[in-house]
């Protein structure tokens, strides 16, 4: 995870802030933090938020190959390092959304692995941040029900359409008192993840 051969990472509040140059005592303590605390978070939250967005057809191949496009747009010099991921995402996507393969907990935990390591290996976590605001969203809500409340968040399907009489994720906020069929909702919630992420290219272009 070196970037010009030293760790740095992009952050809002504080720039980036390059670890190799934080000692204590003659200890390169900035870059023990980076390597053994700070990848190993990173990497296990975006992970564990991207997996926790899925159970529709499509939501775990489309949404993580959204959040790819972005952060190759941003990234162009590391692009080529996801270009075959991106790929494998599309094709799946293309069964996926007609139900003829399961992507499962292996193809979500893939895709949240990929993007966050990708992000950090280019250097690009404040675009990355914004592209998963509603995988984050998503992830609060359930967190916040599970651990607070005990409940659960479920979809009740009546055969052609899916519904909800609760508010305890993404997906079941959409669908509130509001019919939906798969595609629909998988449609609302891809598009939200597009949106962030043309608004993290944007503020990319921006700055």
């Amino acid at each position: 995870v070196l970037r010009e051969g030293t760790p740095r990472m992009a952050t809002y509040f504080f720039g980036k802030i390059d670890f190799s140059t934080i000692y204590f005592n003659g200890f390169p303590i900035g870059e023990v933090l980076f390597y053994f605390c700070i990848i190993p978070v990173i990497v296990t939250v975006v992970t564990n938020t991207v997996n926790q967005l899925g159970g529709l057809n499509g939501l775990e191949t489309v949404c993580p190959s959204i959040v790819m496009v972005g952060l190759m747009i941003t990234t162009p010099n590391y692009s080529v390092l996801l270009m075959v991921p991106l790929a494998t995402y599309l094709t799946l996507a293309f069964f996926n959304i007609q139900g003829k393969i399961f992507v499962g907990n292996t193809g979500s935990f893939a895709a949240g692995i990929t993007i966050a390591s990708y992000a950090i290996l280019a250097n690009t976590e404040q675009t990355l941040l914004i592209s998963i605001l509603p995988f984050i969203f998503n992830s609060s809500l359930i967190l916040l029900n599970v651990f607070l409340f005990g409940r659960r968040a479920a979809l009740s399907f009546d055969g052609k359409k899916l519904s909800s009489n609760h508010r305890r994720s993404l997906a079941t906020l959409l669908a509130y008192y509001r019919p939906l069929t798969e595609r629909q909702l998988v449609a609302l919630i891809s598009g939200l993840v597009a949106l962030s992420t043309f608004t993290a290219v944007l503020v990319w272009w921006l700055k």
